[in-house]
């Protein structure tokens, strides 16, 4: 709850006010508050980055465990194709959302 109320006290964002454009990070404190409450799909509203982040984090957490009970298993695949995808639709993510508004409820 602390973590919470100290989502409150942020400044609203500066490049949002001034544009009235959502930046990259718009949306990553509502989002991260809607995941503490258990709000998956609230979350994933606000700004899709943090529970991307937080799954492709876990997937290495859960390989790092194996490995160190010496087992080596591959659950994140390591591929070109994949990081240039992950890389190239987090941008594209970021304009269409300011195009199609159901892609966020900011």
């Amino acid at each position: 709850n602390i973590i919470i109320n100290l989502g409150n006290k942020l400044p609203e964002c500066y490049f949002h006010k001034a544009t009235g454009y959502l930046c990259p990070a718009c949306g990553n404190t509502r989002c991260i508050k809607a995941l503490f409450k258990g709000h998956v799909l609230e979350a994933l509203e606000y700004n899709i980055t943090v529970p991307m982040l937080i799954i492709i984090a876990g997937m290495f957490y859960v390989e790092a465990v194996f490995y160190s009970f010496g087992k080596k298993v591959r659950i994140f695949p390591r591929s070109y194709v994949l990081l240039g995808v992950l890389l190239g639709s987090l941008p594209l993510y970021y304009v269409m959302r300011n195009i199609l508004p159901f892609l966020t409820i900011c």
